[in-house]
């Protein structure tokens, strides 16, 4: 019972937006396969983000790398721990409605602890519901943005280059200032001053000759 074993998996949902939506959907769900602590614990090869962005080949989240990229259509990520050597691609495929999802779990879990581990995850359901929440939080995320229908229109490129960023709030009005006074007033209020000291002035002169 210490040799390899395999297990093999798909899960597959129709998404109502076109194959674009649906990879950046994908791209967006990669990003955030693995907790950190989870990868650590179990002795991950790859435990952080990095590489290039957006996703492309020998770009590394936590969990998994990725090994074929070919959007809109396919995406492949590999991973290692210590109980288990594992596949996950992604599949697009355009149908009548949309875009069809199929997510592929290939994985193989070598000797007695392998053997454990596969106990703990597949054979416990753990991994089938993790693999559905994956695929359902994918569909949500790619019918949203369809309906916000930030695509290009007729004619433009299928998919974008770059899948669109999070809109910004847009930056705050500033109101164009008023003027402080108008030219003719600041010239009677800069007179006043020199009034009221000329006036100071004759009250003074006027006391001190009726002493």
């Amino acid at each position: 019972m210490a040799g390899p074993r395999r297990y093999q998996d798909v899960r597959t949902t129709t998404i109502t937006a076109p194959p674009g939506v649906v990879w950046c959907a994908v791209l967006d769900q990669v990003e955030v396969l693995g907790p950190a602590w989870y990868v650590c614990l179990i002795g991950c090869r790859d435990t952080r983000a990095r590489g290039p962005r957006p996703l492309d080949v020998g770009s590394e989240v936590p969990g998994f790398r990725i090994t074929t990229a070919d959007p809109p259509v396919l995406l492949v990520l590999d991973g290692v721990h210590r109980f288990s050597t594992y596949t996950l691609t992604f599949r697009l495929v355009p149908d009548d409605v949309g875009t069809r999802l199929e997510a592929h779990t290939d994985a193989t879990f070598p000797g007695t602890l392998g053997a454990l581990s596969r106990r703990l995850v597949i054979d416990s359901r753990f991994h089938k519901v993790a693999t559905r929440s994956i695929v359902t939080r994918i569909r949500r995320w790619g019918a949203l943005k369809e309906k916000q229908a930030w695509l290009p229109g007729p004619g433009s490129p299928a998919v974008p280059q770059r899948c669109p960023a999070r809109r910004s709030r847009p930056a705050a009005r500033t109101r164009a200032a008023k003027p402080s006074s108008v030219p003719g007033q600041c010239a009677r209020m800069a007179s006043r001053p020199a009034r009221r000291t000329t006036l100071r002035s004759t009250m003074t002169a006027t006391t001190a000759s009726s002493a």
